[in-house]
């Protein structure tokens, strides 16, 4: 029986739940990884590239979560989500038919031992360089595992495969069947106005159930036919097998604090640091590449963001590979420019870069594919902002920005553009290019100029000018000037309003800048509790108020911001200014023991270890993009001068 239930953002889901006996993995002792059999790839011949084919579906993804609900001693719930299309919603039949279709090969295949070695070898590697955890989140951790595991397995269990057993693979496999079935779709398209409506006791969700036809059923115990199109996966050329450590003859005494340039080209730079702390096989290579008039119109922008999407979709088989083998990709616009980060297990991560850059290179989009993101394109803009939270920082860059291209503005241009636009779009977009890199982690410095060749070697483009790059800009906000913007929620069922309050600080430029931010920090540091104390605990305005430093494109700011349920935005500002109106006799207030106490904590705060490597990574990056310098050690010069914050 499928529930339909209603659903505030615009997107269209089926999810397919269906109980497995909870005892195979407690009484076999770390067998075989049996539901990975059961969880369908992304590659060629899976079941997601067949619903892809035919227009029905974008994402899925199949498992059993960590949730109570989903794992207990009554059974364990594994579910299958797929993100539909408008056709896979009107085809929903269908769909499950090929899900069906799927199961049956993987019943009639013989289970593959090399599947199970490949998870064995992931799950081995990634016990072996886990990362520290915050001890309290171990904690956590061990105690859930003492549900799953004997005792000997409680640290491991969660990684280590021992026992291969096909046949315990065919007894999970046994659960798969439509009469264990349980089939939920969310979407906007609900009818409102069903005489069937049913509401939820809880939250007051409206859901709808309807009995599915038996004919169907029928068909899914036992297909009649297996799509030409399905087969298993194939082997995965991303696992890795080297995880010697690049610093293991360096002494530590001749490593670099900070990322230095190691190439200096005009089509690329690239900063690099080896890893000499955290001491893993892993590396995380971060890009921002300058592309020609990327998002130098509205028109522009939209079809930067097809093209981003539409080549993820076309990469869709490589990244998930690499994904398993437990290294990621993330491929975004980051204001005018593409933004590519690959990270993890170093030993494989030139192969996948190399199969990105010949991707793009040469990337040609398909009409059909083109339809369905853009259709995808479509319901991400227009669930842009659904949060009053988000909502308002989108505000705040739209005000403080010189080139903004408002969501609803690329909405109405996107639904005129055409197939033909994008075509004639791409090869401009990617003529000419400059790209800014760094390689931080397990690699070496010959590795990291390989990876400089990659790019050199494998994209034809020209060198973007200096002149072409774009660089963000924002308004200076001069003292004394007020900007007030009020708009509606974009949910009309949402209850909550957030006001946020922006005061500009300094342009983060300039011998004096690094003592400003640390003066900002030290400010925020004092006043971050009794904001808190004030507007939260005494007042109750709302569930959420902060108040913290922003920096937004080299300037400086400090903000406030609370979000409540109860009182108007007007209100709201009007309890904020209070707070503001106390602040200088609060800190006129601070003898020198409470100062030093809030100056010695901040100090201890940005002399911490980072806690990982992509932390650490992103410190780094961050300085890249924004052409800064961290000196967070001035600090310590700070003194108990009066009136330092006025």
């Amino acid at each position: 029986m499928p529930h339909r239930a209603s659903s505030c953002a615009v997107h269209r889901t089926l999810l397919c739940s269906r109980p497995v006996a909870p005892t195979f993995r407690a009484t076999q002792d770390l067998a075989a990884p049996d539901l990975h059999h059961a969880r369908p790839r992304q590659g060629k011949g899976s079941l997601l590239c067949f619903l892809k084919a035919k227009g029905w579906a974008n994402s899925l993804s199949a498992g059993v979560g960590t949730g109570g609900t989903q794992r207990s001693s009554y059974a364990y719930i594994f579910e299958m989500s797929i993100r539909l299309t408008d056709s896979g919603l009107k085809n929903l039949y269908e769909v499950i038919s090929a899900v069906y279709q799927y199961i049956k090969l993987l019943k009639h295949s013989e289970p593959q031992e090399w599947i199970f070695k490949e998870l064995q070898d992931i799950g081995y590697m990634e016990f072996r360089f886990a990362e520290e955890q915050p001890p309290d989140d171990y904690a956590v951790d061990l105690a859930e595992n003492m549900l799953y595991y004997s005792e000997k397995h409680i640290v491991s269990g969660e990684y280590i495969y021992e026992v291969w057993d096909p046949e315990l693979v065919k007894h999970v496999l046994s659960f798969f069947h439509p009469d264990n079935m349980r089939v939920d779709v969310l979407s906007k398209s609900f009818d409102k106005k069903s005489q069937a409506i049913q509401c939820e006791p809880w939250f007051g969700a409206q859901y709808i159930e309807e009995d599915i036809p038996s004919s169907f059923i029928e068909s899914w115990r036992n297909p009649a036919q297996i799509d030409d199109a399905f087969h298993l996966p194939r082997k995965n050329e991303f696992i890795p097998g080297d995880f010697n450590l690049r610093n293991a003859n360096i002494p530590k005494s001749l490593s670099d604090d900070n990322p230095r340039c190691i190439v200096d080209e005009p089509f690329i730079k690239l900063w690099y640091k080896m890893d000499m702390t955290f001491n893993v096989p892993r590396a995380n290579t971060y890009f921002l590449i300058s592309v020609k008039d990327g998002c130098s119109s509205l028109e522009n922008s939209v079809l930067t963001d097809l093209f981003v999407n539409l080549l993820k979709d076309e990469l869709n088989e490589v990244l998930y590979q690499a994904y398993v083998a437990k290294l990621e990709t993330s491929m975004s616009v980051v204001g005018s420019n593409l933004e590519l980060k690959l990270y993890g297990y170093n030993d494989k991560l030139p192969i996948l870069l190399s199969s990105i850059l010949a991707a793009s290179q040469s990337f040609s989009p398909k009409s059909d594919r083109f339809e369905v993101i853009k259709e995808d394109l479509e319901r991400a803009y227009k669930n842009t902002n659904m949060k009053p939270m988000s909502h308002s920082t989108y505000l705040r860059l739209q005000v403080l920005r010189k080139i903004f291209w408002d969501v609803d503005e690329k909405l109405e241009v996107l639904t005129k553009l055409t197939f033909s636009d994008l075509v004639a779009f791409v090869p401009k977009l990617l003529s000419q290019l400059h790209i800014e890199g760094l390689c931080h982690g397990n690699l070496s410095e010959d590795e990291a100029r390989n990876i400089s060749k990659i790019f050199r070697n494998t994209l034809s483009a020209q060198t973007l000018p200096d002149e072409a790059r774009h660089t963000e800009r924002v308004l200076c906000i001069h003292n004394g000037t007020n900007f007030v913007r009020s708009v509606r929620v974009k949910n009309e069922l949402e209850e909550n309003s957030v006001v946020e309050v922006y005061f500009p600080v300094e342009q983060d430029i300039g011998k004096d800048a690094t003592r400003l931010r640390a003066i900002t920090d030290l400010f925020s540091n004092i006043i971050e509790e009794p904001c808190f104390d004030q507007l939260r605990t005494k007042e109750q305005l709302g569930y959420t108020v902060d108040s913290s430093p922003r920096m937004t494109y080299r300037v400086l700011a400090y903000c406030f911001r609370v979000m409540s349920s109860k009182y108007s935005p007007v209100y709201l500002q009007s309890r904020i200014d209070n707070f503001i109106d106390g602040l200088s006799a609060l800190l006129d207030g601070l003898d020198e023991e409470t100062f030093e106490h809030h100056r010695s904590g901040l100090i201890a705060d940005k002399l911490e270890k980072d806690p990982s490597l992509s932390y650490q990574t992103g410190d780094y990056w961050s300085q890249i993009v924004e052409k800064r310098e961290v000196r967070l050690r001035q600090l310590a010069m700070l003194s108990m001068e009066r009136g330092i914050f006025l």
